[in-house]
């Protein structure tokens, strides 16, 4: 991925850590503006002196709290991972409580994360793009996967645990996490010659005979 330019100036001074309120109100304004520019134009487009101005700060304010355009980027990510998240577990606090159906739950959870993706696709897309070229990212993408599939399958297996029977319980959570999240990404990025509810609904029913007792 290209910097468009912005890369190439150097921070002359140390990376600031704020300690007081107003430098963290700004560090997260900065923050704020960097992710709606990511999400809105992409990795690509935007550059330092765009966060800046969009956060209303001096570029060299920008590098007083972000050392680069990829580090921001990752910090925008993490921050982004963070927000799924929560707003997975809104959805299933308000929306799949009353689920006693695997294959139910399964594609209301496959369903409403489509559209939480769909909403940040370019942040999404840029962040894959980006993990699988440079080790950092990579690092932090896998570390916030791995928080993901805790997280969000995690509740899907506490909640049924006592109609779940698998052989090894850490992998099915690994195998599960990986077929909603291939089959997302895929339908996200990709034309597939298939009604997409009907992937959802034979991905839900998949995993639902994968996972329940016979």
């Amino acid at each position: 991925m290209g910097s468009n330019g912005d890369l190439s100036i150097k921070n002359k001074t140390a990376i600031r850590t704020p300690v007081q309120t107003r430098a963290q109100e700004k560090r997260q304004r900065i923050l704020r503006a960097a992710y709606t520019l990511f999400s809105e134009q992409g990795f690509e487009a935007v550059g330092m002196r765009n966060i800046a101005a969009a956060a209303g700060v001096s570029i060299g304010t920008v590098y007083a709290y972000f050392t680069d355009k990829k580090t921001t980027f990752i910090e925008v990510f993490a921050l982004y991972s963070e927000e799924l998240k929560n707003g997975i577990f809104k959805h299933i606090d308000e929306g799949l409580t009353e689920h006693r159906d695997i294959e139910e739950f399964a594609y209301d959870l496959i369903r409403r994360l489509f559209d939480i993706f769909r909403n940040r696709l370019k942040l999404h897309r840029d962040v894959i793009l980006l993990s699988l070229v440079d080790d950092q990212a990579r690092s932090v993408y896998i570390a916030l996967e791995r928080q993901g599939e805790a997280a969000v399958v995690g509740v899907f297996f506490d909640r049924f645990r006592d109609r779940i029977d698998v052989a090894d319980a850490q992998a099915a959570q690994f195998i599960v996490h990986k077929a909603i999240d291939e089959i997302i990404q895929y339908l996200l990025f990709y034309e597939v010659p298939v009604d997409r509810d009907r992937v959802f609904r034979e991905t839900a029913r998949m995993i639902a005979r994968y996972l329940e007792k016979r």
